[in-house]
């Protein structure tokens, strides 16, 4: 992303995904996925899905920056990966959910 800026208009780390989708209903984004360009494409579904989720940037009263953030648990100890392993599970229901959906049509 910082070689390209736009693309975080695109994308989120899982727990910023996991956060914004908590309050939009499976109907909102089956209803945005019906509207993708390419309806019989999952892609394309998916990613009219995630327009959905974008949009609520700015709407939805962000925590502290941190909050959305995965912990790198590159070179640290195993309790730092524990930690990250940890908030990226939390996270997985919500990526799951989208893929469904995507899929469901």
């Amino acid at each position: 992303m910082e070689m390209d800026p736009t693309f975080m208009r695109k994308t989120f780390t899982a727990r910023e995904l996991a956060r914004l989708l908590e309050d939009i209903s499976n109907e909102e984004l089956l209803g945005a996925a019906a509207s993708a360009a390419d309806t019989s494409a999952p892609s394309s579904r998916f990613s009219a899905m995630l327009s959905v989720v974008a949009s609520r940037r700015g709407t939805v009263i962000p925590p502290a920056a941190e909050d959305d953030d995965v912990i790198d648990p590159y070179r640290r100890s195993p309790r730092t990966y524990e930690l990250s392993a940890a908030q990226l599970t939390a996270s997985l229901p919500a990526v799951e959910r989208l893929a469904r959906l995507a899929f469901a049509l």
